[in-house]
């Protein structure tokens, strides 16, 4: 009796190539896109600055103080 033989595995070099190029730009877009997400946000950090202003009110002075309000109705 002959020994089994393997059967011979096929070669796809030319699915191979474009899978690989396919990888490549995609890691490549990626890496691209994160460097400009990178660069927009540090542009942004850098051009918010504080003004230091209170953003709140306190409505019990404001009514105490007999001081006019706004009241905005949306319905």
């Amino acid at each position: 009796m002959e020994p089994r033989r393997r059967p011979r595995r096929k070669r796809h070099p030319i699915r191979n190539i474009i899978i690989i190029l396919i990888l490549a730009l995609f890691a490549g877009g990626t890496a691209y896109g994160m460097h400009k997400y990178q660069s927009l946000k540090n542009t942004v950090k850098s051009s918010y600055k504080a003004s230091g202003v209170k953003k709140l009110r306190n409505v019990d002075e404001q009514l105490s103080a007999k001081k006019p309000i706004s009241i905005l109705d949306v319905s």
